[in-house]
């Protein structure tokens, strides 16, 4: 995968000169990218990173992700057609609610290992522990089903855990 970074200059209505970093590549489906950067050195960071993920195989643009609240939609309507019992698919439907409000504007390129722990932290200070349990899984779930569909490079947040309830741990008494 080749990728360039080059100086871009412009004069702006106001006839001042602005200056930017593009930063383009090809993916792994020979698609042409470009993303624009106030410096070379984010530029270059950001070309690094994404030479990475390209030659791993697990790179998803930007302009062709979409939200975790799509990817929500789509992976209910999955279970849909695999003729799930009412029950099941409202409490399917129960889980993603707890993740829409906090998730559901992200992109899953943009979806990260660290914001997927920050997400399983504030699940399990908002939430009873088996609550926060139960929908952790749920996000896993929705995003494995995204990348079987390619939509996402791999699952971010399959080695999320949550731990024990350390609420519930109580000292061992021995009785004499």
């Amino acid at each position: 995968m080749a990728g360039t970074v080059r100086k871009r200059s412009w004069i702006n209505r106001k006839g001042e000169i602005k200056t930017a970093w593009v930063a383009d590549y090809f993916d792994q489906h020979r698609k042409r990218h470009t993303r624009q950067s106030s410096t070379k050195r984010n530029a270059d960071a950001w070309l690094t990173r994404i030479k990475v993920d390209v030659a791993s195989g697990i790179h998803a643009p930007d302009t062709d992700s979409i939200t975790v609240k799509d990817a929500a939609e789509r992976c209910l309507s999955r279970r849909e057609t695999q003729l799930l019992e009412r029950g099941t698919l409202q409490v399917y439907r129960g889980y993603v609610a707890h993740i829409l409000p906090r998730l559901g504007h992200v992109k899953l390129s943009r979806l990260t290992a660290p914001i997927a722990e920050a997400f399983a932290d504030a699940l399990a200070r908002s939430l009873t522990w088996h609550r926060a349990r139960m929908v952790l899984p749920a996000l896993k779930m929705l995003l494995k089903n995204a990348h079987r569909r390619e939509l996402v490079g791999q699952n971010v947040a399959l080695p999320v855990r949550i731990g024990a309830d350390e609420r519930r741990q109580r000292p061992l008494h021995r009785w004499r």
